[in-house]
């Protein structure tokens, strides 16, 4: 209706903005933490066994191996055939949906929000580090990267809705908590709206584009989704007044 497709093209934009700081800080620690162990990995392969389950490094490294002997390039779990697609894009969707939720929930007690997001961060660099002693980095990072342009976005911004909640729970500014919990949920709301259909954009692409397409397709895709979420969140909803629920 045209109210939603108002409410997705003005207040969500305007709401996700509003909350910059709290989307910084989580950026900060998501794809700092995934640098640095990118980069400690990179120079010393044991220490992946310290930043990720050493089973799991031992997988990927039989994996590699078995790329570099067959001489393809490695492509990591994803090895299932196009016409299994449509039954992955669906399993993808609704485990991509279920840690969206987990997210938020766990953001509802920010250190253990914070331990969480820190481990899967510290995994990505890793996961990504070790295929770069194979000479695979860039070809394991096209699929990551194709669709979790949008996936990883996803995500953080589900984390962020609940520790909108959380904000208002501790520091109610001069509303009492009930009706700060009030104002700030649709706000909370307004940052988890998008999650939804960009989980679903990025089930299909995981399920159809990254483990087929080229490269080149890999980081094109890549590319635009970037764009197209920059352009969607720095640019829809500008002057629609302010954003909905502020509980200060």
């Amino acid at each position: 209706s045209r109210r939603l497709l108002g409410y997705y093209l003005r207040t969500v934009p305007a709401s996700v903005r509003a909350e910059w700081r709290l989307l910084a800080a989580t950026f900060g620690l998501v794809y700092g933490l995934s640098v640095l162990s990118w980069l400690a990995v990179s120079r010393d392969l044991s220490l992946a066994y310290s930043l990720l389950s050493p089973a799991a490094v031992d997988g990927e490294i039989a994996q590699l191996r078995a790329a570099a002997a067959e001489g393809v390039p490695f492509r990591g779990n994803f090895e299932f055939g196009l016409g299994e697609s449509a039954s992955f894009s669906g399993l993808i969707m609704a485990n991509n949906i279920r840690v969206a939720l987990t997210f938020f929930a766990l953001a509802l007690i920010p250190p253990l929000y914070v331990l969480v997001l820190s481990v899967n961060s510290l995994m990505l660099g890793t996961y990504t580090a070790v295929a770069g002693h194979w000479g695979q980095a860039g070809s394991i990072s096209s699929i990551l990267w194709c669709h979790g342009v949008l996936e990883i976005q996803a995500i953080i911004l589900a984390g962020t809705a609940g520790l909108i909640l959380m904000r208002a729970w501790v520091a109610p500014g001069p509303w009492t908590r009930r009706h700060a919990m009030r104002l700030e949920s649709r706000r909370a709301w307004a940052v988890l709206a998008p999650v939804f259909p960009m989980l679903v954009i990025a089930g299909l692409i995981e399920g159809y584009v990254s483990p087929h397409a080229s490269f080149t397709i890999r980081m094109g895709t890549a590319v635009v989704t970037g764009l197209a979420l920059l352009a969607y969140i720095l640019l829809c909803g500008r002057g629609s007044g302010r954003p909905t629920g502020q509980a200060s």
